[in-house]
Parts: structure tokens; C-alpha cells; sequence
């Protein structure tokens, strides 16, 4: 026994158990920087999909060689793809839905419309 009254292998369990308290602590932590990782490489192409459709929403909607623009487009993984529609019923003034679909390998990643005059 030691001077404390406890036996010598206790202190050999004690720093195993502490051994693997850490162990599970690092790899909660890990898990947790990983989870942190993805979320941010989503937001990232999230907002270069947002910028590709309303770049190509803006090359739709300015002016009249609009009609002419492609309606199926690549940009590195992201594809996007263009649809128009008639709005309304006609009225004084016709008007057309414009809108951008951009898709990644998974499936759609976000879609943009706006209305304009049609031509």
C-alpha cells in the first residue's frame, strides 16, 4: 500500500480511465469541427449558386437580345437552366416569367424569377 492507504495499481487505472475520457472528448471534438467544415463548404456553394443565377437572371431581364441568350449553361459543378413563361391574363401590358434553375450533382440548389415585359 502507499503512504494514502490506496493500492499501487489504482493510479494504472486512474490514467487509463483519463486516457479514455480524453479520447472520447477528441473525438466529439472532431465530429463537431467536421460537421462544421461541411456546413461551411455548403454555404459556400450555396452563395456561388446565388451569384450564378442572378448573373444569369440579369443577362435574361436586360434587354432585347435577351431572347437569344443560352437556356442551358455549365459553371465548374453548377449547371443552370433557363425557363420563361407567359404571366397573367393578357392585360395591358404582357409580361413574362423569367426564371433561373441552377442543379448541382445532387439536384436542385436554388431557383430565381422575376417578371419583365415581354417582348
Amino acid at each position: 500500500m502507499t503512504r494514502h492507504g490506496a493500492p499501487k495499481g489504482l493510479a494504472i487505472v486512474e490514467v487509463v480511465i483519463a486516457t479514455a475520457i480524453v479520447a472520447g472528448m477528441m473525438a466529439l471534438t472532431y465530429r463537431t469541427i467536421a460537421a462544421n467544415a461541411q456546413a461551411a463548404r455548403q454555404v459556400a456553394e450555396r452563395r456561388h449558386a446565388a451569384m450564378l443565377a442572378r448573373s444569369v437572371l440579369d443577362q435574361l431581364t436586360a434587354g432585347p437580345a435577351a431572347a437569344d441568350q443560352a437556356r442551358l449553361g455549365r459553371d465548374g459543378t453548377l449547371t443552370w437552366r433557363t425557363a420563361r413563361t407567359p404571366y397573367g391574363h393578357g392585360g395591358a401590358l404582357p409580361l413574362e416569367r423569367v426564371a433561373v434553375e441552377v442543379r448541382d450533382a445532387t439536384g436542385p440548389v436554388l431557383t430565381l424569377q422575376t417578371l419583365r415585359v415581354a417582348r
